[in-house]
């Protein structure tokens, strides 16, 4: 699976990591994960991190019912979940805007994309150098922890 999550509590984040290929039913099965996750709320910022990303099967209706799926389940909400995605590639910024644009005018998130990974965690009120991301950091670098089972609490 080239999609996965790891909330960290201590700074109210939900961090998402896409790498590889991924498609439609991969970020929707994922999204779905959220709801079942009982450390899942709308109140946590989310960093979405597409570094690795390599191959993005969606194509617009794609990218529309992701979209679509996100309002029905998610939706609506008191203030606007606050989403940095971080997409230092042409293809990862080409994906997300399409999702951005998509959103555009719905009050279900804010979203920024950003080129450099410090950028979007200072966005999110989360200090890149600071020892609480550091320690998540170092724990979500951890490997061999199944997909959508870290939970970091440094």
């Amino acid at each position: 699976m080239a999609a996965k999550y790891e909330i960290i509590d201590s700074l109210n984040l939900k961090y998402v990591t896409i790498s590889g290929s991924t498609n439609l039913a991969e970020l929707r099965d994922l999204a779905r994960n959220y709801l079942d996750d009982p450390l899942f709320s709308l109140e946590q910022s989310q960093l979405i991190d597409l570094e690795a990303l390599t191959d993005a099967k969606a194509r617009f209706m794609d990218v529309f019912t992701l979209r679509n799926f996100y309002l029905r389940k998610y939706g609506p909400v008191d203030e606007p979940v606050r989403v940095a995605m971080y997409a230092p590639s042409s293809l990862g910024y080409g994906v997300c805007r399409m999702f951005s644009s998509l959103m555009s005018g719905q009050k279900l998130m804010s979203i920024k994309i950003f080129e450099r990974k410090n950028d979007a965690l200072e966005w999110l009120d989360i200090n890149p150098y600071g020892p609480i991301w550091m320690a998540a950091k170092a724990s979500i670098d951890t490997p061999n922890l199944p997909s959508n089972a870290a939970r970091v609490e440094p």
